[in-house]
């Protein structure tokens, strides 16, 4: 009778201890999850500001591209211009001169 009683003892132990041991590492895998949600969440947040600055980039890249075509525009309008203030100063040349200042060139 003692003998059983030492091997349940000892078997309540044993059970007591990988109840403790099965505690402690749910007790470290609930922190190890903690600790990737904060990541998750870190890089959901870095994401999101990274794809902010992307659309403020992008607002940016329009902006520069309408002040460009506006820098074409009045480049071509200049140029236009001038070509007609010249057409009325000297005249409209012919196809000949044309063709003949290009081959020149």
């Amino acid at each position: 009778m003692e003998n059983r009683n030492r091997i349940s003892n000892i078997l309540l132990m044993i059970v007591s201890g990988l109840l403790i041991l099965t505690s402690l590492r749910m007790q470290y895998l609930d922190k190890k999850i903690e600790t990737q949600e904060n990541k998750i969440i870190e890089l959901q947040n870095d994401l999101d500001a990274s794809n902010e600055r992307v659309k403020e980039l992008e607002k940016v890249s329009e902006i520069s591209k309408d002040e460009d075509i506006e820098k074409i525009k009045d480049k071509l309008t200049d140029a236009y211009n001038k070509i007609t203030d010249l057409y009325d100063k000297y005249g409209k040349p012919s196809i000949d001169e044309i063709v003949k200042s290009i081959k020149e060139k």
